[in-house]
């Protein structure tokens, strides 16, 4: 929901193929495409002015696809289940 939160990444408005940085400054999928590392952009802020942490996305995802909600569906074509993502 983007009107609630921002993204890590969104897609490009001119060609959906191409992700852009929102709360960012890069991201590496490892060659095994099991996993990604996102560099966070220091600045990154919640609304309440707290920092955005590497715990508090990672959450977010566990969350998303142990309760099989979006965007659980997208990470699940990654690999990552319910039964495995804390691993």
């Amino acid at each position: 929901v983007p009107s609630l939160y921002q993204r890590i990444v969104q897609p490009n408005r001119d060609n959906p193929e191409i992700n852009e940085p929102i709360l960012v400054e890069s991201w590496q999928a490892h060659p095994e495409q099991k996993s990604i590392v996102f560099k966070i952009k220091q600045d990154a802020k919640f609304a309440s002015g707290n920092s955005v942490r590497p715990e508090d996305i990672i959450f977010s995802y566990q969350r998303a696809v142990t309760m099989n909600k979006s965007p659980a569906f997208i990470l699940n074509v990654l690999g990552w289940k319910a039964d495995n993502i804390n691993t």
